[in-house]
């Protein structure tokens, strides 16, 4: 039976290396753990296991990261943003890919959050990788409860996407007209 597939999603740029390796085996060992497949980049990049720090990438090895980044979350049934703590970029955009165009779910480790637009966005905040671990077995732990969860959120979100969409295409002089469900 296949596994619920985890990106996850780490800021990587101006981090040191050895670190970043650290990171991905500890969340890597906890979601294997728990009966998650990891995608992981730090993993898909073979970032080495050295004391210095990931520098910025040239653009076109940032683009091709990118495109496989972007496979990964399309493969992936979850994110996992850890620790990223709204300071990563790459993450932002990686979490509004896989929330906002993928329509998948996205469980944040970001300690100390406060009171913020994250906490009414996101789907689900915590302190502790532990914590992310076992909201992520029960509420999308299986297909199921995946499937439940996606159905639950197109009841509550389709219809009024296609209705903005259908507004924006009538003001910009579209004639294309998108129909939801009934």
């Amino acid at each position: 039976m296949s596994k619920i597939k985890v990106y996850v999603a780490h800021a990587m740029t101006g981090k040191m290396k050895d670190e970043l390796v650290r990171e991905a085996e500890y969340t890597t060992r906890q979601l294997q753990a728990y009966g998650f497949e990891v995608l992981d980049p730090i993993v898909a990049e073979n970032i080495q296991d050295v004391h210095e720090p990931l520098v910025q990438l040239d653009s076109e090895t940032l683009e091709r990261h990118w495109r496989r980044d972007k496979e990964m979350l399309k493969e992936a049934d979850l994110m996992l943003d850890f620790n990223a703590c709204n300071k990563s970029d790459g993450v932002a955009k990686e979490l509004g890919y896989t929330r906002f165009c993928l329509w998948k779910p996205v469980i944040r480790v970001f300690p100390n959050c406060g009171i913020n637009i994250s906490r009414i966005e996101d789907d689900v905040i915590v302190e502790t990788l532990p914590e992310a671990i076992q909201i992520m077995n029960e509420k999308y732990g299986s297909f199921v409860k995946l499937h439940m969860w996606r159905q639950k959120m197109l009841d509550r979100s389709f219809n009024n996407w296609i209705a903005e969409q259908n507004k924006m295409n009538e003001r910009y002089g579209i004639t294309t007209s998108l129909v939801g469900v009934a």
